[in-house]
């Protein structure tokens, strides 16, 4: 729970008319489903200004994203926001040497909040385009997250040798160096994951005794890094202290897990995604996944190369009956082609959802393209999205 609402709403309502109040807390309310009652109580402007510290690190051994925030119960006319973007600047001078922006009210909602930043579906509703959020065709994930990658994420050829059974094994899109624009994916990374599949998909922990018969050598590996395990901390909570010390500190569903995705490379000068299989686990810090949904009417699909396209097809083979052979994906491409140009293919009818509508969805926005046009170098998208796993909300940039 982000204990910092109670302290703002709080503090409103202990403050006189003329009175302001100002807290350092963190700032993930802004973004995060979880805020959209208090961005919708501030919207009116009794929030007078933000000073956003992003991820510096304002205290030591702390990822809090804090900021400070100046609040009111006399609505003002505008919000002005700071950024710091420097450790250099973490003192007065550099807060009070800061620039300005400001926001105008008319612009808060109770939807998540861009402050001024470059927010792509004001800019297409401007130009008057045709576009679509991302939740209209599927959702994106943050995946699964260890929480010690040093005790579970090993490379498929340590996992061999250390004789690690298989069924504990999922492969695990990691740093996003494995993901290839319009290509197959395939991480050399293998996760343990001691979870099997429980009701609409979510993930049971193995008892340990169980694991200990049915996985021994797995067992015994992660026996090995018991202590470090149990002294993992979420918000400075200890999490894994007692019998569930093998626990991942999120380990998602095998909603998401099942099914076949698309996943990005998190960090990228241009967008680059390709075709990860389906019982595949992904960390969304670097690999973030996208699981088609609602593929209907006449959307395209990139088709580009051989690689990507050995991909796509076998998605057809998940669809239902009626909506087989439905992806029109060119196949006769030449083997390698170092420099794939997409080519935008259309589907004719509905395609079948995979997905069940886990939590965690996006509100990315991108733009249809236009049917039968070849992208041109003016033609880039530019994505945002804002994710939550199913654990807690924590903020996710595509």
């Amino acid at each position: 729970m982000d204990l910092s609402l109670v302290f703002l709403e709080k503090g409103l309502e202990l403050s006189n008319q003329a009175g302001r109040v100002g807290l350092i807390c963190t700032s993930q309310w802004l973004t995060a489903d979880y805020g959209q009652n208090l961005r919708r109580m501030l919207s009116g402007g009794r929030l007078h200004e933000i000073v956003d510290f992003g991820s510096l690190p304002v205290f030591a051994n702390a990822s809090t994203y804090p900021a400070i925030l100046v609040l009111s119960p006399t609505p003002a006319s505008a919000l002005t926001v700071r950024r710091i973007n420097n450790a250099e600047d973490l003192n007065t001078h550099g807060i009070h040497g800061a620039p300005a922006v400001t926001v105008r009210l008319s612009s808060l909602t109770a939807a998540p909040w861009n402050l001024g930043r470059l927010d792509i579906a004001r800019i297409l509703q401007r130009s008057k385009l045709a576009w679509k959020p991302l939740s209209a065709f599927g959702g994106a994930y943050i995946g699964c997250k260890t929480g010690m990658n040093q005790a579970f994420v090993l490379s498929s050829g340590e996992a061999r040798k250390l004789r690690l059974e298989k069924a504990a094994l999922l492969s695990y899109a990691l740093r996003g160096g494995e993901v290839g624009r319009y290509a197959r994916v395939e991480p050399d990374a293998v996760v343990i994951y001691p979870y099997r599949e429980g009701p609409n998909g979510s993930p049971e922990l193995i008892p340990e005794t169980e694991l200990k018969r049915d996985y021994p050598h797995v067992h015994a590996y992660l026996l090995s890094f018991k202590d470090q395990l149990r002294q993992r901390q979420d918000s400075r909570r200890f999490y894994a202290k007692g019998v569930e010390w093998y626990r991942h500190l999120r380990p998602g569903t095998f909603r998401y897990i099942r099914p076949p995705k698309l996943v990005f490379k998190a960090i990228a000068k241009s967008a680059c995604g390709g075709f990860l299989a389906e019982n595949t686990a992904f960390d969304g810090a670097n690999c973030p996944a996208i699981i088609p949904e609602n593929l209907e009417g006449r959307h395209q699909v990139p088709a580009g190369s051989s690689q990507f396209a050995a991909g796509v097809l076998p998605l057809e083979k998940r669809l239902s009956t009626e909506a087989r052979g439905l992806l029109e994906v060119q196949r006769h491409l030449p083997e390698r082609d170092s420099h794939p140009r997409p080519r935008l293919v259309e589907t004719r009818r509905p395609i079948a959802s995979r997905a069940d509508g886990a939590t965690g969805r996006a509100d990315a926005r991108v733009k249809p393209a236009a049917p039968r046009r070849s992208n041109t170098a003016g033609e880039d998208r530019a994505r945002t999205a804002n994710c939550r796993d199913g654990h807690a909300d924590r903020p996710l940039g595509l």
